[in-house]
């Protein structure tokens, strides 16, 4: 019985890291976040974080440099985590009509 809630435990945070970005706190230079709901609610992948200067954030994105306010960040990665699975839905659908 302790092995199944081990394994459902392991299979959650796994979950956890891949349907979810990281906390904004927790997001360092060189991260990257495996999925990111951007601006025009599309999906960026791999998008990666180069660096934080003066209240600006530096991102690597789909093989371009992106700048954005660190608010605007923030929001971003609340959206993602908020919707991901919502955009993803709604891409499907758009992919299908």
């Amino acid at each position: 019985m302790n092995i199944r809630w081990i394994w459902i435990f392991l299979v959650g945070i796994i979950l956890n890291t891949v349907l979810f970005a990281p906390p904004i706190n927790q997001l360092q230079k060189g991260d990257i976040i495996p999925e990111l709901v951007w601006k025009d609610r599309s999906i960026k992948k791999d998008v990666k974080l180069i660096n934080v200067v003066g209240g600006r954030v530096i991102l690597g994105v789909e093989g371009t440099t992106e700048a954005l306010r660190l608010d605007d960040f923030e929001k971003l990665v609340n959206l993602t985590n908020e919707s991901l699975e919502t955009v993803r839905e709604e891409f499907e659908a758009k992919k299908q009509a």
